[in-house]
């Protein structure tokens, strides 16, 4: 849901631009710190405090003082049967077995030490390791600095990040300072084997867009990044040659030139035979990304296509009858497609059509936007907004959709409802699927309903809601409260967690975890996850994505993790972001999970529009798509 700042409990909702001067002028006086992440280690004198691996480690370990575990990242040319770690522990304290001594980890990829404090008392601590191969000769999947033999320059995307250039389409890639920067990190992606040669993509960490020979110069070639081809494609395949050990060459298939250093440019040209040809690969820890070809799907520009720029995002699977297989999308305020100016272009004097839409996706594993059209509803009381599933109530403003199941043949999402800035009611939506695209929708009001940051089945036969609540006043840090309803009977009364068990009376609700500003749960595996985000809406400096996670509905949650940093900037200043959202559904091979969140334009009260080449106020629907990132799930220890 929108994050507002509203009196209700389970609300704590943003607004749009057309408040945008409110809540700058109310912006002195929430300039306030946000918790540090990091927390002090346990004071009982047994903690581990670090776990090196001197030759093979990857990254640096994690270590969780919550759940007792440190995780570590190696490289599968390690001998499993004979890891020699490097640990620190509380002062005075005693390990077992002693830092320096070989440990097995063949079998299951980890160990348990106990740490003795001073006092006496005992710790058990459970160290996991995570292979990684990076043997290009047998690799399918890494992640690397390409660094520069002659100099330790490195390529990385070029631009000026206050007004996002390195996210654009044919961005130049140029050498850089190595400094370590997400733009300039590449997966390394195995695309095929041919004549004994084995190719790869490269894909840049940050923009999520690929290495890319420039279209004329095939012969003394420049770089770019750009979107997958699906044609042209040698121009963004690439041999690495290994000569000499630890140092590669990297090969352009299209021309067969070679990626170097020529005076301080990054060029392809012919073999050399040089230094300035030959480069280290850098192997570091997997980390987030940008998903571009899921980000391709919120871009929608064709006429006939409904809502084309919106925000909020959730998404639904199902699995009943001829929509077994389909994703539902539900948006709040989106745009109309007769909104738009251009291909991205929203019109600059118009407003967003509906307050809320529902997109639906053929198959996990298309993205194709061409092939996702819009549900309406038969019965609908706005005719005149024909994508617009679920009505605004009288004398309200907004109906503002979210979380939601399915359950047999029905959906039920969750909806706030409100009129200007304050939230009214909570309401139960439920669509009636067919075959079609035009499904019946009704509004039921059970006892209790609620949750906008999750709804999640247990496995147990109940639905578990989420919802925060601001514990500072402002909504910096927020207060995470859950409730449930049974898949049997939805419209019951919803009952909320008490500390010890289920409860009808909401004044009995007690806190699971803390968060930031912004939440969202969902079930991965047999894991509850918790994605939390940083005040968005404001021209603040923290602008972060945290992960944590419970084996248990109700908590606890493990210490977060922060896991992206959101860099997005229009017109020389920070733009808004809000609504996070987990996709459970969407975890990829490599074990990389789905997150969502919403840009709103300008966060700093820097003007949102500008004039097209044809004089028409226009505003980039880039600033009003989802963005979605992938996260490997190992950099939470899962």
């Amino acid at each position: 849901m929108k994050e507002l700042i509203l009196k209700r409990e389970t609300w704590d909702l943003y607004r749009k631009p057309l408040i945008t001067i409110l809540w700058c002028s109310l912006l002195c006086l929430f300039l306030i710190s946000c918790e540090e992440e990091t927390k002090p280690l346990p004071t009982t004198g047994r903690a581990i405090k670090s776990f090196k691996i001197e030759n093979g480690q990857i990254g640096a370990e994690m270590v969780d003082v919550e759940n007792f575990t440190v995780h570590v990242t190696i490289d599968s040319s390690v001998d499993l049967t004979a890891v020699v770690p490097e640990i620190t522990a509380s002062e005075g304290a005693s390990i077992s077995p002693a830092s320096g001594v070989a440990i097995d980890i063949s079998k299951n990829l980890e160990y348990r030490y106990v740490v003795t404090a001073a006092s006496g008392q005992s710790r058990e601590w459970i160290i996991y390791f995570e292979i990684v191969d990076n043997n290009i000769n047998t690799m399918e999947y890494g992640t690397f600095i390409i660094a520069g033999v002659s100099g330790n320059k490195v390529p990385g995307v070029e631009g000026n990040l206050l007004y996002n250039d390195k996210y654009w389409d044919r961005a130049v890639i140029n050498l850089q300072n190595n400094e370590g920067r997400k733009w300039q990190k590449w997966h390394f992606i195995f695309e095929k084997e041919e004549n004994g040669k084995r190719y790869f993509t490269l894909r840049n960490l940050f923009s999520g867009l690929y290495l890319t020979l420039h279209e004329g110069n095939e012969t003394n070639g420049t770089l770019f990044q750009d979107q997958a081809y699906s044609e042209g494609r040698d121009k963004q395949l690439w041999t690495i040659q290994t000569t000499e050990t630890g140092k590669y060459k990297i090969v352009n298939k299209q021309n067969r030139l070679l990626l170097t250093m020529a005076d301080d440019e990054l060029k392809l040209l012919a073999d050399r035979d040089n230094v300035s040809q030959l480069w280290y690969l850098n192997s570091i820890p997997f980390e987030s990304y940008r998903d571009v070809e899921v980000q391709n799907f919120f871009r929608r520009n064709e006429p006939w296509m409904g809502a084309v720029a919106f925000d909020q995002g959730n998404s639904i699977p199902l699995t009943w009858g001829d929509n077994n297989g389909r994703i539902l999308w539900i948006t709040e305020d989106a745009w109309d497609a007769a909104q738009m100016l251009g291909p991205d272009l929203l019109n600059g004097n118009s407003f967003f059509r509906y307050n809320n839409s529902i997109i639906i996706q053929r198959s996990k594993d298309n993205w194709n936007p061409h092939d996702a059209v819009n549900l309406t509803n038969p019965d609908t009381r706005h005719p005149d907004r024909k994508y617009q599933m679920m009505d605004v109530q009288e004398s309200m403003d907004w109906t503002w959709p979210g979380v939601g199941v399915e359950i047999g043949d029905k959906v039920y999402v969750y909806a706030g409802e409100g009129k200007g800035l304050e939230a009214m009611s909570d309401a139960l939506y439920v669509l009636h699927q067919n075959s079609g695209t035009s499904w019946k929708v009704e509004r039921k009001t059970p006892r209790n309903v609620g949750g906008p940051d999750g709804m999640v089945k247990g496995g147990d036969g109940y639905v578990y809601c989420y919802s925060h609540q601001a514990n500072d006043g402002i909504g910096y840090t927020t207060d995470l409260f859950v409730r449930r309803f049974s898949e049997n009977d939805p419209l019951a009364d919803w009952t909320f967690w008490d500390g010890s068990g289920w409860n009808t009376d909401s004044s009995k609700k007690k806190s699971i975890a803390t968060s930031k500003a912004t939440t969202s749960v969902a079930k991965v595996g047999d894991k509850y996850l918790m994605m939390s985000m940083d005040m968005g809406f404001w021209c603040t400096e923290e602008r972060n994505i945290y992960l944590s996670y419970a084996t248990s509905p109700v908590g606890p949650f493990s210490q977060k993790v922060k896991v992206y940093e959101i860099e997005e900037n229009i017109h020389g200043g920070k733009a808004r972001f809000y609504t996070p959202i987990i996709h459970p559904w969407c975890v990829n091979e490599q074990n990389e999970v789905l997150l969502t969140y919403s840009l709103n334009f300008s966060a700093c009260d820097q003007q949102d529009y500008f004039f097209d080449e044809n004089g028409n106020k226009a505003m980039n629907a880039y600033y009003y798509r989802l963005k979605a990132v992938r996260v490997p799930l190992s950099v939470i220890g899962l």
